[in-house]
């Protein structure tokens, strides 16, 4: 797997420790299970992020796991993950059981550039990788009202601008946000692949299905944020089911914003025609894929749209916002449709069309499966990551084996 030149280094494995506000549990969801399984494969990996059950953890599966507890007040959970990151992290790197840091994005990468030049005033280097994974620009003006946001605004430029001209490599899941990096750096190695999905789950064959044959059924799935446009998929279906009165909504995950989106159902009269569900793992989201005849991604902003694929391997048509990433993934009327941000109109629309004509929610659903099956795989995501190793260790110019453990 990989060129000649990454498979000399991977058997070696090198140390690679990944810092982000991602959130784990123990045991593992089988698909980080797997995601980590895979990634075994070429590196020995070292996790610093969160635990979803509230307390501290540290254990092994895979990957050495340092879980710090999610503290609720944001400005206190932001300090323990900088300075929790930078402890657990330099003492890595020191203990020569680390050498290559990835951060998920270029405001957790600030805890990555404060290890790289603690362990370098301490006579050891570090290769810094920053991964993009959306518009971390807007972005997180989109989760939450944000007080005095034109100061915020200006700290979260200085602070990206600054981490991504001190990184060494970047790592990107789609051109769009390819373009923006380029716009602030021009001089660093860029990767270009999407994040991990058990892809092969989706495209199982065995109980596959095309479109349902009962209820006319709507899914979104996804974090409940307002970035995700959730509010807007709702007010569309106020138009739907005037015309089809048998549709319905399932939306499944979990978020802080899922109060506002349950008080707007009640307002525009929709119970009992959306659904909540409680975020499931990924084996019960396909078997909620495979149920559906279309799946919505109303996003506001969106790196890429992992959901979208998933759907896709399913079999099933979708519909997304002509932001960010998406294009990429949805060829509008093809596997799809594409429609604008904030615009309950031309959604319901599109939604009237597939819930009415099956036939050609089939036929697009089935473009959507042959694309991903072409494009997308564990392999290539695998590979992706052998190819910023590789590029590591020419940056770190180690001999093979330096960062074994």
């Amino acid at each position: 797997m990989g060129s000649k030149q990454s498979q000399g280094f991977v058997n070696e494995k090198i140390g690679v420790l990944f810092i982000g506000g991602t959130r784990y549990s123990k045991p593992l969801s089988a698909m980080h299970r797997k995601k980590f399984k895979h990634l075994s494969s070429i590196a020995h990996n070292h996790v610093i992020a969160f635990s979803q059950d509230g307390c501290p953890l540290r254990f092994h599966e895979y990957a050495n796991f340092y879980l710090l507890p999610p503290v609720p007040i944001a400005t206190l959970r932001y300090l323990l993950f900088f300075a929790g990151s930078f402890f657990i992290g330099l003492g890595l790197c020191l203990r020569g059981m680390t050498n290559v840091i990835v951060a998920q994005s270029p405001y957790e990468g600030l805890a990555a550039i404060m290890i790289k030049y603690g362990a370098k005033l301490l006579g050891r280097k570090v290769v810094v990788v920053i991964e993009i994974h959306g518009d971390w620009e807007e972005s997180p003006f989109l989760y939450r009202r944000v007080y005095l946001s034109k100061v915020y605004r200006f700290m979260l430029q200085k602070v990206a601008d600054s981490v991504l001209k001190k990184s060494d490599i970047i790592r990107v899941i789609s051109d769009f946000t390819k373009k923006k990096v380029e716009k602030v750096v021009s001089n660093k190695p860029i990767f270009v692949f999407p994040t991990y999905t058990d892809i092969e789950l989706f495209l199982e064959e065995e109980g596959h299905v095309y479109a349902s044959s009962g209820e006319k059924l709507v899914l979104f799935a996804g974090t409940l944020v307002f970035l995700k446009g959730v509010h807007i998929l709702i007010q569309a279906m106020k138009l739907v089911i005037q015309r089809i009165p048998d549709a319905k909504l399932l939306i499944v995950g979990q978020g802080g914003y899922k109060g506002q989106l349950e008080k707007l159902v009640i307002e525009l009269g929709l119970e009992g025609r959306v659904e909540f569900v409680h975020h499931v793992p990924q084996a019960a989201l396909r078997e909620y894929m495979r149920s559906c005849q279309v799946l919505v991604l109303p996003s506001l902003s969106e790196g890429l749209g992992r959901v979208l694929v998933e759907a896709m391997a399913c079999g099933k048509p979708t519909i997304g916002t002509n932001v960010g990433g998406i294009p990429s993934l949805i060829h509008d009327g093809v596997n799809g449709f594409l429609i604008p941000p904030n615009d309950p109109e031309a959604l319901a629309e599109k939604l009237i069309y597939l819930l009415s004509n099956k036939d050609e929610a089939v036929r697009m659903g089935a473009k959507g499966r042959e694309f991903v099956a072409k494009a997308f795989s564990t392999e290539r995501y695998v590979e992706g990551y052998a190819s910023v190793l590789d590029a590591s260790v020419r940056l770190l110019e180690l001999k093979p084996g330096v960062g074994k453990v």
